[in-house]
């Protein structure tokens, strides 16, 4: 984060080629959620070639056509030198595809838990990790965010979101009565995601201001996603978007007055401790108004503050108290 950067480009406006693989990326990623889906609902699912990955691969053969094109207008257009590492680690992305083929025809098709952590699918996370966060790389020389890169940034968020959605409250059913999740492992759940959550904003809010609107633009899209993931009873889930459309309207409220910003200390660590405490707050909100709530207060509000707790110290890894003259 404190690397020397490059001048700044003069203008922050997205080109064809940012929108292009934006727009590829969600394809991508949708389909990635689409799988997801076949691996939770579909019974039996024995074979690699599904419609579910046909709409996942040629979402990334999208990008990688894209990918393809960017690197060779790098030649004489530097402000695409970002989609180089797309390319190549789209090529990681193919020969992980075809170890996931034989992963898959050798040893069976996955599982649950299995499915996000068998070495075949975490070289694809990996290399579309790098493949979906190019449109962010490309602006961030950039004197101000634009919208691909934060679209980017809600794609990435939403891969992260489906790779650890063993931490997810909502489909772990996290303090819901009659689950089956214990408490301890609900607590840890509550604090990792808060912690991916909170990793994502803060990268973002260290290399610029956050805009009016970004927190709905990049939060949001991976809790529609959950929709297509979902392992819980419809009533929490209908609240749960109720409550969290609440909570992010009150996070742009709060943003607008705290104005956060690596010149505004107090502010951008009391975001850093809002944003996922007050995400936390919804998702119980939503499981105290269905009346199923099995956790007693202490637990559930001590799981809130302790997420705030998990943003508000990453926020001095990102951005440590200055060392005074004196003390170097």
């Amino acid at each position: 984060m404190t690397r020397t950067m490059t001048q700044p480009q003069s203008s922050s406006a997205p080109n064809t080629i940012d929108w292009t693989f934006t727009l590829a990326s969600l394809w991508f990623v949708a389909g990635l959620y689409l799988d997801g889906w076949a691996h939770t609902h579909v019974a039996e699912l024995e074979t690699f070639f599904t419609p579910w990955h046909a709409v996942l691969y040629s979402g990334f053969f999208a990008t990688f056509l894209c990918a393809a094109y960017a690197f060779w207008q790098s030649r004489t257009r530097p402000e695409l030198k970002a989609y180089r590492l797309a390319f190549f680690a789209g090529l990681v992305f193919m020969a992980g595809g075809v170890l996931d083929l034989f992963w898959h025809t050798l040893l069976g098709i996955e599982a649950n838990i299995a499915a996000l952590l068998s070495p075949p699918h975490l070289l694809l996370a990996t290399s579309g990790f790098l493949i979906v966060t190019s449109p962010l790389r490309a602006a961030w020389n950039r004197s101000k965010p634009n919208v691909t890169a934060m679209i980017s940034l809600a794609i990435t968020y939403a891969l992260l979101t489906f790779f650890t959605m063993y931490t997810v409250p909502l489909l772990q059913g996290t303090g819901v009565d009659g689950m089956w999740q214990s408490k301890s492992n609900g607590v840890m759940g509550v604090l990792l995601s808060s912690v991916v959550m909170s990793g994502v904003m803060l990268f973002f809010m260290r290399r610029w201001t956050l805009p009016g609107g970004a927190l709905l633009l990049v939060l949001l899209p991976a809790q529609l996603g959950l929709v297509v993931l979902d392992r819980i009873t419809p009533d929490v889930i209908q609240l749960y978007y109720l409550t969290v459309i609440a909570s992010l309207l009150v996070l742009e409220i709060l943003r607008s007055i705290l104005q956060p910003s690596v010149k505004r200390i107090a502010a951008f660590r009391s975001m850093a401790f809002l944003i996922p405490a007050v995400f936390s707050l919804s998702y119980f909100l939503a499981v105290q108004l269905t009346g199923r709530m099995g956790w007693e207060i202490h637990l559930w509000l001590g799981a809130i503050f302790g997420s705030g707790v998990m943003g508000l110290l990453l926020s001095y890894l990102v951005l440590p108290p200055e060392v005074t003259p004196e003390a170097a």
